[in-house]
């Protein structure tokens, strides 16, 4: 086994990803790091491919890690204008949830369904 040396160009907080004698030879050779590394989770693959440290991916992405799900709270839904899903914890915003790509308020009806509100800059 060896470790490669991830380092995020966000925070410079240092990952360690551990691959195998032959994953390693063969990142030495191809970028396709998906395909060597296709048994390694989503965020593994990313941190050797950009250096971005767990921490940051979850933050860019957001997405939770496996280990923060519960903190994220559950998925209530997608944003109506942008398609970022919304978390019940990570997104809640006085009392509405906000999309954390587009900056929209949402609103969690008696029905379970979240709804876009525009706000009216004029009021």
């Amino acid at each position: 086994m060896k470790e490669v040396r991830c380092e995020c160009p966000l925070c410079n907080n240092i990952t360690f990803v551990s691959v195998t004698n032959a994953e390693y030879d063969s990142l030495q050779k191809t970028t396709d790091t998906g395909f060597v590394l296709h048994r390694h989770s989503v965020m593994e693959i990313e941190a050797v491919k950009s250096g971005m440290c767990y921490d940051c991916q979850e933050l860019v992405f957001h997405k939770p890690m496996i280990g923060n799900r519960e903190l994220w709270g559950r998925e209530l839904g997608k944003c109506d204008i942008c398609e970022t899903t919304i978390y019940e914890n990570m997104d809640a915003y006085n009392g509405s949830y906000r999309c954390p790509n587009c900056l929209s308020i949402h609103h969690l009806g008696d029905d379970g369904e979240l709804s876009c509100t525009l706000e009216d800059d004029n009021e």
